[in-house]
């Protein structure tokens, strides 16, 4: 991973259920970032796994943004550290 995937910005993102350009917040100490995607939400079972500019990420969690027309998604990159 690079640092500025690290760092956060606008990156591809692929999930099962949007597979687009996102906003990335930057990593947290535990591999952590939120993503917000602009789909005013997400319905149903989604898959826990995803990528963020090519680097694969497990989706924690899926949430309602504070910002209308966004959807909040948590995710843990995996493999080595920056």
């Amino acid at each position: 991973m690079t640092d500025d995937i690290a760092a956060g910005g606008r990156f591809p993102v692929a999930f099962s259920f949007f597979n687009d350009v996102a906003g990335v917040s930057p990593m947290t100490p535990d591999r952590e970032a939120t993503v917000a995607i602009r789909k005013p939400s997400v319905r149903g079972a989604y898959d826990t796994a995803g990528m963020v500019a090519g680097q694969p990420v497990e989706v924690l969690g899926v949430s309602k943004s504070p910002v209308e027309g966004y959807t909040r998604v948590t995710v843990r990159y995996l493999g080595e550290p920056a």
